[in-house]
């Protein structure tokens, strides 16, 4: 019989019979039982069980080297009208019909015992057991006790101490409180990497638990006694309201700086009682990492710049890992962003250029290439020259990098799917082409990881969007006609796409939204602070939030006509407001007869903002100026 059987018959009992073989004669040596160093009891320490329902205990002698002994245990009951206990360890809330054979347990009395683990004289720490009525209903609340919670939920840190917060469980059957009889419970937070709990705390009374905050989001708690469980009850870490970057120890957010220069920002995070919390999980993204890079996870990051060229860095509070678990998710930008141009005089960037061309379309027999040319010189390749010639599977009508991402994929559309023959195709970093049919069309969008790709096919019937995954080379199609125009937020969580007078909103946490224009949406684009996205719709520009979309956009702007394209520009002009420092952000807008260029300052909440969500900003934007005429 193995270790665990004898454990769990808790039989210590064992004759072990020796034959002689001296004198001629036979004989049998009986070997005492050996004294243990220690007993283990478990369950350990304390339980809560019903009347009349059974609980099992198993003892584990061991001797000083912490080896299993075969021992006689026995298990003892400071209180047999309470509890009593078989000798194979099986406890009854009451009294059990034989304790060598048992079989009926017979309810008692609620109350309390202590068992122990007895074997020569050697006994085990007690477990205290706890038997009570039926339990039909468990109720958590905050302790009345202690400060009242500010805008409901609790701060992650302050000074580098998260704030703490006490619960109670409190137990009924019938109606009755009978909280005082049960004993400890168990606590439980589906989320503990927003939310931990802990008993074991001084002070605490058996009920009771600490609740510790560690990132913000929104989880539940349950408390459970004697295979009852109380209703899931929410709990709040206060959601980040407000993000402010700032670098190199100020207030400048703008930098000219030389090739290879780092830069070390910071973010100042608000949460929703109006506390500055610390070792926020953040994300920090660059408009450009070729040229700036941003390595960062929580208040601070580093700013590298590898090559000559400008980029915007902004940070934001980014679900699944910030503001976790809201529903809609409720992503938060830095109100301000930092721009950063590295280079000199005669500095030029190192990069590969691509070249194709549309000619083959709807050619018999005509094959289409892909041409890499070399942009810069170096000891084994001169400057421009073109590269090993790369044969596509079709004629491409869109090629689009992803702004982000650092010798990143090229994702080449096509209009035709010719029966599922033809479709998405994707250059790697290595000059290698995939063809993916499952997404024809065109590209609208390519997210700044490189992850997802937007691809709509107007040419086929029905017309369809595609969301391509770059990770697992998956696309999902979706029943969207004659979409044009999409713009992925920087953080790549959220997607805008214009299809007619519909903007759909696509979010890798939430389920898609459709809203209606009012117009013919033809353009889409992200300021690079993120917290925003301007749709156009006829010569309309109108913010929309990025955080939560809403019927009510923001302030619009009118431009001389319908802008053919527009793109934010990395400029940055500073504006101190009190205590709050925002930015002035710019479009350009190419319409006729020129070009206009868009001002716009996004507005942080005044401080503190308490009892605000975490979709708080608001823009500001100024009429468009036309600053060329005649393009």
């Amino acid at each position: 019989m193995g270790r665990l059987g004898l454990a769990l018959l808790a039989i210590a009992v064992i004759i072990l019979g020796f034959t002689s073989c001296g004198g001629g004669g036979n004989g049998t040596t009986v070997v005492a039982e050996p004294v243990p160093s220690i007993i283990t009891l478990s369950p350990t320490q304390q339980a809560s069980v019903e009347l009349g329902e059974t609980l099992g205990f198993i003892a584990t002698p061991e001797n000083s080297g912490g080896t299993f002994l075969t021992t006689t245990v026995q298990f003892v009951s400071s209180n047999n009208a309470v509890v009593s206990v078989a000798s194979s360890g099986l406890a009854c809330a009451g009294t059990w019909d034989s304790l060598t054979n048992p079989q009926i347990c017979t309810p008692g009395q609620t109350g309390v015992a202590q068992i122990t683990a007895q074997a020569q004289g050697v006994s085990s720490p007690a477990t205290i057991v706890y038997v009570h009525s039926h339990i039909d209903k468990i109720v958590v609340t905050p302790v009345a006790s202690q400060t009242p919670l500010v805008a409901n939920c609790i701060s992650k840190a302050q000074a580098s101490k998260s704030q703490i917060f006490n619960f109670q469980a409190n137990a009924f059957s019938l109606g009755t409180d009978i909280t005082s009889s049960v004993g400890p419970f168990t606590w439980t937070s589906a989320n503990s990497s927003v939310l931990t709990l802990n008993t074991v705390v001084n002070g605490l009374a058996l009920n009771q638990a600490q609740a510790t905050a560690n990132v913000p989001g929104i989880t539940t708690i349950t408390a459970s006694a004697a295979n009852a469980n109380s209703i899931a009850t929410p709990v709040t870490v206060c959601p980040v309201t407000s993000i402010l970057v700032n670098a190199n120890g100020s207030n400048n957010t703008d930098f000219t700086v030389p090739v290879g220069t780092t830069v070390n920002a910071r973010a100042t995070v608000i949460d929703a009682a109006g506390n500055t919390i610390e070792n926020v999980p953040l994300t920090w993204t660059s408009s450009n990492a070729n040229s700036v890079t941003a390595n960062g996870s929580n208040d601070s990051a580093i700013i590298s710049t590898p090559l000559g060229g400008a980029g915007t860095v902004v940070a934001s509070c980014t679900p699944p890992t910030c503001n976790i678990g809201f529903q809609p998710s409720e992503p938060v930008y830095s109100s301000n962003y930092i721009r950063v141009i590295a280079g000199s005089t005669g500095t030029t960037p190192s990069n590969t250029l691509f070249v194709t061309s549309d000619g083959c379309a709807n050619v018999s027999g005509c094959v289409t290439t892909v041409i890499p040319i070399s942009a810069t010189g170096s000891t084994t390749s001169p400057a421009n020259a073109l590269g090993a010639t790369l044969i596509l599977a079709a004629t491409p009508n869109s090629f689009v990098f992803p702004n982000n991402v650092v010798s990143g994929s090229g994702f080449l559309g096509t209009d035709f799917s010719q029966a599922g023959t033809k479709g998405l195709m994707v250059l790697s970093s290595s000059n290698a082409v995939a063809q993916f049919p499952s997404a024809p069309g065109k590209v609208l969008a390519v997210s700044p990881d490189g992850t997802k790709v937007i691809v709509s096919d107007t040419a086929d019937s029905p017309n369809q969007l595609y969301l391509f995954n770059a990770s697992g080379n998956v696309s999902t199609p979706f029943s969207i006609s004659g979409a044009t125009a999409a713009a992925f937020s920087p953080d790549s969580l959220k997607a805008f796409v214009l299809a007619g007078t519909q903007l759909y909103v696509f979010s890798a946490q939430d389920a898609m939204q459709t809203i209606a224009l009012g117009g013919t949406g033809n353009n889409v684009a992200f300021i690079p602070e993120g917290g925003f996205a301007y749709v156009a719709t006829g010569s309309t520009l109108t913010p929309w939030q990025t955080c939560s979309v809403t019927s009510t956009p923001a302030q619009a702007v009118t431009t001389n006509s319908a802008p053919q394209f527009f793109q934010p520009l990395n400029t940055v002009q500073t504006v101190v407001n009190g205590s709050a420092v925002n930015q002035i952000q710019s479009l350009l807008a190419v319409d006729s007869p020129g070009i206009d260029l868009i001002t716009a300052q996004v507005n942080l909440p005044a401080p503190p903002p308490q009892l605000l969500g975490a979709c708080a900003l608001n823009i500001t934007s100024n009429p468009a100026s036309s600053v060329a005429k005649g393009f």
